[in-house]
């Protein structure tokens, strides 16, 4: 199970990794470019944790692995969890003009991804409150519109938005009610 959970995961966080490596070099010093990085890459990842059905049936298998680590946890954790961190960790020591591992980038970026997970931890309440069904895309882009600026404002960072269409093929039909 774990290899499979790695599988179908892993092409996301290789998705992020090259929007990362290709803009990387363009945006020392360009607080816009390092905003338009931020919102892509959430972007990406978002619609890939709230929307795709492939990732969506894994949580719980991930979060029980997290909270309980089985003899799998090193194999999962360098595969998906510590290679994510590892890469949000590069993006934030950039912004913030910092070693990737130092201390305070390692905090800020589990704050950050503390931001994203939550829509998948608290799933059930958020759904509640907005009378929602389910995470449609609809649902997932006024998320996106409230979470990205939230990102890029707690970076230091200009509100800059660009558009990365999401890929109709993996998102949900559900309405957004």
């Amino acid at each position: 199970m774990v290899d499979h959970v790695i599988e179908v995961v892993a092409p996301r966080i290789e998705t992020a990794t090259a929007m990362f490596v290709s803009a990387r070099g363009s945006f020392h010093g360009n607080a816009a470019a390092q905003s338009m990085l931020v919102d892509g890459m959430a972007k990406v990842l978002v619609r890939s944790l709230l929307l795709d059905a492939d990732v969506r049936r894994f949580v719980p298998f991930v979060l029980r692995g997290l909270f309980q680590p089985s003899a799998h946890f090193e194999h999962f954790f360098d595969a998906v969890p510590g290679r994510l961190h590892a890469l949000l960790s590069r993006l934030v020591g950039l912004i913030r003009g910092e070693p990737a591992e130092s201390e305070t980038v390692i905090l800020q970026t589990h704050a950050l991804i503390g931001q994203l997970i939550v829509f998948l931890v608290g799933r059930p309440i958020l759904l509640r409150r907005m009378h929602w069904q389910e995470y449609s895309p609809e649902a997932v882009e006024k998320i996106l519109a409230v979470l990205v600026p939230s990102l890029q404002r707690t970076l230091g960072l200009p509100v800059v938005s660009i558009h990365v269409t999401p890929d109709p093929a993996k998102a949900s039909a559900a309405p957004d009610q």
